[in-house]
């Protein structure tokens, strides 16, 4: 099993040693017994957030319904003290440092943090009131010199590609399209725009002729895969329902990527009515790992690949 679809507890288990090196606890053993009866506490509290759902599918309104659980949890006793609640916090805080170097997933508290520390910043340039009190909740001090810090890094945050590097994506996949199932993905992503979880969940039957053309065709969006690859019958929102049409560049991708499955799968031919026989349709996922024709891939597959095949040869001055 891929350690991004581990769940918390199990993630906990696996890596609590690697966990203590990376986050160099003084006293190891101690911390870590001390971290292994609040992870069993919070498992007690939430065991669906916490011994069920994938670690990687966990956001910050998750961490905080936990937490949340768990305060509550004593039953007659008193609730949990706030000094609990800040170690239970360090210990999530700690799992998800350690994953996010990891690439196993990303760490919620610190988009959450990044969030905030956006919308802080545009009350302040835009002198809203209260501007001032928001960022002295984030920072304790300085905040005139973290402010100016945080401007230099996201003063060259890439924002969107260049047309040189559109360009040399499109020729990057069109080269080794053949080669593995989710250049197919990171082409309908690149013409779509679509989301990750969108892409994913593609199957051949989503792809749909235009009514009154017959080259013309169009992606019926209807569902998303978590990154377990669990299929969720609807997307984000409910605008997410929605039918998105297909560039006649990937259009050409798509035909080629569908002829070699054919010949990869070695399907079979179907005759037709005064017709030359075709071989007949590939089903299941558009977008896979590697060969594996039809079966999904996973968030963490899908985002390591694009990372390494495109992001890394972006401009190296730039983040992507």
């Amino acid at each position: 099993m891929n350690d991004a679809d581990l769940s918390l507890m199990e993630y906990w288990i696996k890596h609590r040693g690697e966990i203590a090196g990376f986050r160099n606890w003084k006293e190891k053993e101690k911390t870590t017994k001390s971290y292994n009866s609040l992870m069993s506490t919070l498992a007690e509290s939430a065991p669906e957030l916490v011994k069920e759902r994938p670690l990687s599918s966990l956001n910050f309104p998750s961490l905080f319904n936990i937490l949340v659980a768990a305060k509550t949890h004593r039953g007659a006793g008193k609730p949990y003290s706030d000094s609990t609640v800040r170690s239970q916090t360090s210990l999530l805080r700690d799992i998800f440092r350690y994953a996010e170097v990891c690439r196993h997933a990303s760490n919620p508290i610190t988009k959450y943090t990044d969030t905030a520390i956006n919308r802080a910043l545009k009350k302040l340039l835009s002198g809203a009131p209260g501007a001032s009190a928001s960022l002295s909740k984030l920072f304790a001090a300085n905040d005139v010199q973290v402010m100016e810090k945080l401007r230099k890094e996201h003063r060259n945050r890439r924002k969107s590609l260049s047309m040189a590097e559109m360009q040399s994506i499109v020729r990057l996949i069109s080269d080794h399209l053949l080669e593995d199932g989710r250049y197919i993905g990171l082409a309908i992503s690149l013409y779509t725009g679509l989301r990750p979880n969108e892409c994913r969940a593609l199957r051949w039957e989503d792809n749909k002729l235009i009514p009154g053309e017959w080259k013309y065709s169009y992606f019926e969006v209807h569902h998303v895969l978590e990154p377990n690859n669990k299929e969720k019958d609807h997307p984000k929102t409910s605008n997410g329902f929605r039918n998105v049409p297909i560039h006649m560049e990937l259009a050409g991708l798509l035909v080629r990527w569908k002829r070699h499955v054919q010949k990869m799968s070695k399907l079979p031919l179907v005759e037709r009515k005064g017709l030359p026989p075709v071989q007949e349709n590939p089903s299941g996922y558009i977008c896979c790992k590697g060969d594996q024709y039809g079966q999904p891939c996973s968030y963490s597959d899908f985002a390591d690949f694009a990372q390494e095949k495109l992001f890394a040869q972006l401009n190296p001055g730039l983040e992507a």
